[in-house]
């Protein structure tokens, strides 16, 4: 996943290793944002201007955290869904590069 990232262009980052500022610098300064659904992109609630965000999620993963900062921000979302290993809302998850990433790198070509 990570190697399909670097080639699209994107820099692979951990914001759970930055303070919130550099955390909200890097987001606000980002012109699309791409990660896993959850909390490392709750940070786009402090972008100023509306971003192009790449989600990527387990079907299991219910929460609309990411759809309402949106909402009040003007953020486009496009998910990429993959099967989880249980029905559970914390399962793990393996991105299938065959079948979402394919998906996924077509869509990076559109936006590169």
């Amino acid at each position: 996943m990570e190697a399909l990232s670097i080639n699209a262009g994107f820099e692979i980052d951990f914001p759970e290793e930055m303070i919130l500022a550099d955390q909200i610098a890097m987001f606000r300064g980002a012109d699309i944002v791409a990660g896993y659904a959850g909390s490392a992109l709750f940070t786009l609630m402090f972008c100023r201007s509306p971003k192009q965000v790449i989600i990527v999620a387990p079907e299991s993963y219910t929460a609309t955290n990411e759809y309402l900062i949106g909402a009040v921000r003007g953020h486009s979302y496009d998910v990429f869904w993959s099967r989880p290993d249980s029905e559970a809302f914390r399962s793990s998850f393996t991105f299938d590069l065959e079948c979402e990433g394919r998906m996924l790198k077509d869509h990076l070509r559109t936006i590169g």
